[in-house]
């Protein structure tokens, strides 16, 4: 498992147990909700006529050049890597940012999956 997956996996876990102690439970129907959610902001994106190409994150945010001491000493983000990975999961374009039309008809947006797909 690459470092960067464990990290996103660590956070998620963090997050559950989190709201689990606050006694707040995350359902499968939240989850739809925040991945469409997502999703509409990425079509949005993609309309207006943004990429992935089109953020940047500043270098120093990600380890570049990585901290010379501290918890993060020597760590530089995969970015990229992170980013495909997250579009992948997201059945999202990579080049486009697209999000695919599967998935705008699996999340229930048909009207944004005939602006984005006539």
């Amino acid at each position: 498992m690459k470092p960067i997956m464990l990290i996103g996996i660590v956070l998620i876990v963090f997050g559950v147990v989190a709201l689990a102690y606050q006694g707040i439970t995350y359902t499968s129907r939240e989850k739809i909700i925040d991945i469409g959610l997502a999703t509409i902001r990425q079509a949005i994106n993609v309309r207006e006529g943004l990429r992935p190409k089109d953020f940047k994150k500043p270098g120093r945010t990600v380890g570049d050049p990585p901290l010379k001491e501290g918890p993060t000493a020597n760590i530089t983000v995969d970015v990229n890597t992170m980013v495909s990975e997250y579009y992948r999961a997201m059945d999202w374009d990579l080049e486009t940012g697209k999000p695919s039309k599967k998935k705008l008809l699996e999340l229930g947006l048909e009207d944004v999956a005939r602006e984005l797909w006539p």
